[in-house]
Order: C-alpha cells, then sequence, then structure tokens
C-alpha cells in the first residue's frame, strides 16, 4: 500500500518520495523511527492499525518520548 501511495504523491507534488521500510514489531519499530525523527516537515509515517492498538499495552515501551 505504502508504495502505491508514494507514486501518487510523488505525481501530486512533482518531487520523489522515498519509502523506508522499517519492518518487526508489529509496526512499532518504523513508527518510534517516525516520532524520534526530526522534526522537518519531510518524514511521514504509515503503518497499520496495529501498531496503535499494541502501543497502549505496552507501557514500557520508550516510545513517544
Amino acid at each position: 500500500m505504502t508504495r502505491a501511495v508514494c507514486k501518487i504523491v510523488e505525481k501530486e507534488w512533482g518531487q520523489p518520495f522515498v519509502m523506508v521500510g522499517k519492518p518487526g514489531g508489529s509496526g512499532i519499530i518504523g513508527m518510534d523511527a517516525v516520532v524520534k525523527s526530526k522534526p522537518d516537515g519531510y518524514t511521514i509515517g504509515i503503518t497499520s492499525i496495529a501498531v496503535h492498538s499494541l502501543i497502549p499495552t505496552w507501557k514500557n515501551l520508550r516510545l513517544m518520548l
């Protein structure tokens, strides 16, 4: 799905749009990278609903700090 979205965004914005896959942890690893990225306006996170439903159950994770 993300690769398809990247192609559409490239056409609409007229800019290259690079997807970087961060597999593992039911999406937690990828979303952790997005949350901890430099707030420069160039990072977008796309994930499944699973990551959002699992995070609250894992209170000892150091995400979103």
